[in-house]
């Protein structure tokens, strides 16, 4: 399962609004770039020191892999969350991410 699949899925979990993976839409690669965007801040991705080093590591990937193939799918970042040090400080695929895009 892709990473892009494992976040649609989660995020279809909670949300009323349920995401077709085979029919992406602007509206639903927005939601999904805000939804990774937001699980990405500390207090969310450490969850408050509770998160092993590992747990943190995997699930920083994990989000961003899934907007890389979004960027991949021809999806644009928006710019509001892309320029965010978040996604530049947190690893190799936030560079990948921004290049794709350009």
């Amino acid at each position: 399962m892709s990473a892009l699949s494992k976040v649609i899925k989660e995020i279809n979990s909670y949300s009323p609004r349920k995401i077709d993976s085979r029919n992406l839409t602007m509206g639903d690669a927005l939601q999904i770039f805000t939804f990774a965007d937001h699980q990405l801040e500390p207090e969310w991705l450490y969850q408050d020191g509770e998160a092993s080093y590992d747990e943190v590591v995997s699930r920083t990937r994990l989000l961003k892999r899934a907007a890389k193939e979004l960027v991949i799918k021809g999806f644009r970042m928006p710019n509001g969350i892309g320029n965010l040090p978040r996604w530049r400080k947190l690893g190799p695929l936030s560079n990948e991410v921004v290049e794709a895009q350009n």
